[in-house]
C-alpha cells in the first residue's frame, strides 16, 4: 500500500488503550500522522490544538460518549466539516443510525482490520477534500455572482418547482423566496410596459422549448426600479419533453446607467440638453429619407444669436450659460407639436433641434406642409426668444438671427441644407437683430464676393 503524498493528521480517541495503539501503530505504518486522546473531553481538546484531518472516535466511552463528542463538535462551523469515523463494537441499526443522527462521517465496526482501516480513512479524506472542493467552488461561483449581480435559477414543469440561488433572490428583492413560488410569480413585479413580452417568452420556452435572452424592467417590493437581462436556456429528455428551465437573471441598472450617460455624451449637449450636431445630422437624414417618401417639404432653420459676445464680456461666463440654456428652453417650447397643428403634416419625429455652436442652434422641421410655413415658425422662434429674461439680478432682452433653407429647393441632403440655411442666417444679420431670411441662390454668389450677400432676398423683421 503506498503511503500518502502529504503529511495528514489523524486524532484517535478511545479509552481502550490496547484499541488505541493498535489503531495507532497501523495507521502509522501506512503513514499517517496520529495523534491519541483516552476520553472525549481529551480529545476535544486535541482537536482545538492540532486541528486534526480526521477524527476516528470510539462510540462507548465513560463519561461523554462518543455521540455527545461528535454532536459537540458539529456545532462548531469551523469543526462541521471535519470527517469522523466511529468504531463500535455495537453491532445493531440502532446504534450505526444514531451515530450518524450524531454527525459521523462512516463507523468501522470493532476489532478493526489494518488493511481496511486505511482504505477507509483514505477514502474519507478523499471524499472530504472533494465536499471542500465543491463548497470552495460554490462559494466562488457565489462571489463571482455576488460581484456581477447575476442571480441563477431552475425551472422544473413536471414538479412546478422552482430553484433559485441567493443572489437571485437579492435582484428580484425576495427575501426569503415563498415555498410555493412559481416562476411566473415574477410577472406582477414587471413593468407593465414589458410584462407582454416576457410573459411571451416564457410561454414560448415552456411550450415551444425556446430559449430566449431579454431585458426589462422590474418593480421590487422595496419600491425600487431595476433592470434586468435575463437568459434562459430549455432542457429535455430522451423523448423530448421539457424537463427543466435553467436560466439567469443579471441586475443591469448600472450597466445602463451608463450607457444612457454615454451616449449623453456623445449625441447631447452638457450645457443645454439639446442635441448636438453629430445626432441633429442623424435624426434630420432619416427625417429628409421620411420625407422623401410623402414628396413633401422640409426646412433648416439656423438660429444664432445676436450680440452674444457682449453678454459674455459685460455679465460674464456663467450669465451667458444660462442665457444659453434659457434660449434652448425656449426654442423647445417655441415649436411644441401642439402649438404647429395645421403647419406639419405629421406628428411623429417631425422636428429636431441641436445647440450646433458656442451661441448657434438649429431646427430641423420634416413634413412641412408650404415652404412659407417655416417662416411662421421662424417668427415664433424670434419671438419668443426675443422676450425679456431676468436672470439673477439681470434683465437682458436677446434677439435671434434665423436662416432658412428649404428642401427640395435648396438642397437634397443635410450637409448642403445646413451650409445654406447659414448662409441665409448671414444675410439675416446684414439686414438686421431680429430677422429671419430664406436662402436664395443667389447668396452663394454674393458671398463669394463680398463674405455675405449685400441684398438677400425675402429678408424680414421677425
Amino acid at each position: 500500500m503506498g503511503q500518502v503524498s502529504d503529511i495528514t493528521r489523524v486524532l484517535v480517541i478511545d479509552d481502550d488503550l490496547v484499541v488505541r495503539l493498535a489503531v495507532t501503530e497501523s495507521l502509522k505504518a501506512s503513514g499517517f500522522e496520529v495523534s491519541e486522546a483516552g476520553n472525549g473531553p481529551d480529545g476535544l481538546a486535541q482537536i482545538d490544538k492540532i486541528r486534526p484531518d480526521l477524527v476516528l472516535l470510539d462510540v462507548v466511552m465513560p463519561g461523554m460518549d462518543g455521540y455527545e463528542v461528535c454532536r459537540t463538535l458539529r456545532k462548531r462551523p469551523e469543526l462541521a466539516r471535519i470527517p469522523v469515523i466511529m468504531l463500535t463494537g455495537l453491532d445493531d441499526t440502532a446504534s450505526i443510525e444514531r451515530a450518524y443522527e450524531s454527525g459521523a462521517t462512516d463507523f468501522i465496526a470493532k476489532p478493526v482490520s489494518s488493511t481496511l482501516l486505511a482504505y477507509r480513512v483514505r477514502y474519507a479524506l478523499r471524499a472530504s477534500r472533494m465536499l471542500d472542493e465543491i463548497e470552495q467552488h460554490r462559494a466562488s461561483l457565489a462571489n463571482a455572482q455576488r460581484i456581477a449581480r447575476l442571480g441563477s435559477w431552475v425551472w422544473h414543469p413536471a414538479s412546478a418547482s422552482f430553484e433559485c440561488s441567493e443572489e437571485y433572490l437579492q435582484v428580484i428583492g425576495e427575501h426569503p423566496l415563498r415555498p410555493d413560488y412559481k416562476w411566473h410569480d415574477i410577472l406582477p413585479h414587471v413593468h407593465r410596459d414589458d410584462a407582454e413580452r416576457v410573459a411571451h417568452a416564457m410561454d414560448s420556452a415552456i411550450g415551444a422549448g425556446l430559449t430566449y435572452a431579454i431585458d426589462y424592467r422590474l418593480l421590487r417590493r422595496d419600491g425600487t426600479s431595476r433592470t434586468v437581462l435575463e437568459q434562459a436556456e430549455v432542457f429535455r429528455d430522451e423523448s423530448g419533453r421539457i424537463t427543466r428551465i435553467e436560466g439567469t437573471t443579471q441586475d443591469i441598472t448600472e450597466r445602463i446607467a451608463t450607457e444612457e450617460r454615454i451616449r449623453q455624451l456623445v449625441n447631447y449637449d452638457g450645457l443645454t440638453g439639446l442635441s448636438n450636431r453629430r445626432l441633429f445630422g442623424e435624426v434630420a437624414q432619416h427625417g429628409l429619407k421620411r420625407t422623401k417618401r410623402q414628396t413633401a417639404n422640409a426646412a433648416v432653420l439656423d438660429i444664432n444669436l445676436d450680440r452674444f459676445k457682449r453678454v459674455n464680456e459685460t455679465l460674464g461666463h456663467a450669465i451667458g450659460d444660462q442665457v444659453l440654456q434659457e434660449v434652448a428652453r425656449r426654442i423647445v417650447e417655441g415649436i411644441r407639436t401642439s402649438d404647429l397643428a395645421g403647419t406639419i403634416q405629421s406628428t411623429s419625429q417631425s422636428h429636431v433641434y441641436a445647440r450646433m455652436s458656442g451661441d448657434g442652434f438649429a431646427v430641423f422641421l420634416a413634413e412641412v406642409r408650404r415652404a412659407e410655413d417655416a417662416a411662421l415658425i421662424a417668427r415664433r422662434l424670434s419671438a419668443a426668444i426675443a422676450k425679456p429674461m431676468k436672470l439673477a439680478d439681470h434683465e437682458l432682452t436677446i434677439t435671434a438671427s434665423v436662416g432658412i433653407a428649404v428642401y427640395p429647393d435648396n438642397g437634397e441632403d443635410v450637409g448642403t441644407l445646413l451650409k445654406n440655411a447659414e448662409t441665409a442666417m448671414h444675410g439675416a444679420k446684414e439686414r438686421g437683430a431680429g430677422t429671419y431670411c430664406f436662402f436664395n441662390p443667389e447668396m452663394n454668389a454674393q458671398a463669394g464676393e463680398a463674405g455675405i450677400g449685400k441684398r438677400p432676398a425675402r429678408g424680414h423683421r421677425a
